[in-house]
């Protein structure tokens, strides 16, 4: 973070020297601080934090990266960007609360919840509806109904997730439904798991269920995944899924063998080692494959098939706004939004140009369509998989997720409550 006095100084010598001094170029050079602005505007953002640590240095480089591309483009704005931790937990609601008030210590003008949050965000006053986003045909055609509430745009995509598949075998990745994923993987020696991944946690479970269910019901919204009671067919779907991770009367996906923080991504680790035919996770977990593995031209990527069909559901990371930024703070957060959705800076992110170019892709997924077409993006066909893949996506809700509420009465159940999901497939496991 560049000093306020620092940026100050820097705007008076522009000023000055206009004649002979050319200002960086602007990202958007259209939304500029409101007229007569002299004053140097500080803008807090809090990012997203789970996505890979590429350079291996705590996300020193990408932060210190993001604020000084931003300074030199806007030497009139201070940005002041959080360290980048996953201890900062982005799926507790009482986080954001704190952040977006306006009364705490640490206030963030600018924060990238997931946008299953925006529901509770609206409700609770916290955040405002954004006046300028950029080019929203730039945007995945999934991302604007999870970015809006109230015809009101509350949020800005920026990255993307889903469940993917990964493996060296083409029949397992041309599979399209569960009954195909398993007659593909069962066809394959037992002499090591078939597939791995992570099916525990207090969010695995349950979104891998919303995400078959989807697979099964394309043409419905994801809203009404839960009624009164889950679904028998969906629970059917999810449990033969489990079954294949089965290897020597053991399940690893169920029972805790992925769950150990000392050796984390094993699940990724193993599969990169060729010692598993298969392995499901997010796109950006493939970083870790890509890591390990001494080559990664055979494994094809794919999208997740659950139920009885394929359809990729998606999370949207997405900039909020807090309620209660002056003008001139949200015109600055306006200009910044614009700036990581750029092309330049989304394949600086998704490439790990950051750190170091020998670092392997972090293989996030961007919500703008632009930063496919990226030279280094465009040219890396595991990138180009991940694109064909999520092209018919949809979004999760952004109401009701994560609590039953009065908004969402179709929501009767509390999602991350896994107990119902896991019991039925053979384990019940107490995450609280």
């Amino acid at each position: 973070m560049r000093l306020r006095a620092h940026t100050f100084f820097a705007v008076v010598l522009l000023s000055l020297h206009a004649g002979c001094t050319t200002q960086p170029k602007a990202i958007n050079a259209g939304f500029p601080l409101p007229t007569g602005h002299s004053e140097v505007v500080t803008l807090r953002v809090a990012l997203h934090p789970y996505i890979p640590d590429a350079g291996r240095d705590q996300f020193d480089s990408l932060e210190k990266f993001i604020e000084q591309e931003f300074e030199k483009a806007y030497p009139q704005v201070d940005l002041v960007v959080r360290p980048i931790t996953e201890a900062d937990n982005f799926y507790e609601l009482a986080l954001f609360k704190k952040w977006l008030s306006g009364t705490a210590e640490e206030t963030y003008d600018v924060v990238e919840p997931d946008a299953i949050f925006l529901g509770e965000l609206v409700a609770a006053g916290l955040i405002r509806p954004w006046k300028e986003t950029g080019p929203k045909d730039d945007w995945h055609p999934a991302t604007l109904s999870a970015v809006t509430l109230n015809n009101a745009v509350y949020g800005v995509p920026h990255l993307l997730a889903g469940h993917f598949l990964f493996t060296r075998h083409s029949a397992v990745a041309k599979a399209t439904n569960i009954g195909d994923l398993s007659r593909a993987l069962l066809q394959l020696p037992g002499n090591r798991p078939r597939l791995v991944g992570k099916l525990t946690g207090s969010w695995n479970m349950p979104a891998l269920y919303l995400d078959a269910w989807v697979d099964s019901n394309p043409a419905r919204s994801p809203a009404y995944a839960f009624p009164k009671r889950l679904d028998p067919a969906t629970l059917d779907a999810l449990r033969r899924f489990s079954r294949l991770c089965e290897h020597d009367g053991m399940n690893p996906c169920l029972d805790g063998t992925f769950d150990d923080d000392t050796q984390p991504q094993r699940a990724a680790k193993m599969f990169a080692r060729g010692k598993a035919h298969a392995f499901f996770g997010y796109s950006e977990q493939f970083h870790f494959v890509a890591s390990v593995a001494s080559d990664t031209s055979n494994i094809r990527v794919s999208s997740l098939p659950i139920g009885t069909g394929c359809t990729p559901l998606l999370y949207v990371d997405a900039f909020v706004l807090r309620a209660g930024a002056s003008e001139s703070v949200a015109s600055a957060a306006e200009i910044f939004v614009q700036f990581m959705n750029s092309p330049r800076i989304q394949e600086q992110v998704m490439m790990s140009l950051d750190t170091s170019p020998r670092a392997k892709p972090r293989y996030l997924i961007p919500a703008t369509l632009s930063a496919f077409e990226a030279d280094s993006v465009k040219s890396d066909p595991h990138y180009a998989a991940i694109r064909d893949a999520i092209r018919n996506a949809i979004s999760f809700p952004n109401v009701g997720i994560l609590y039953t509420s009065t908004a969402a009465p179709k929501f009767g159940y509390h999602l991350c409550d896994t107990a119902t999901p896991l019991s039925y497939i053979g384990l019940y496991i107490n995450n609280q």
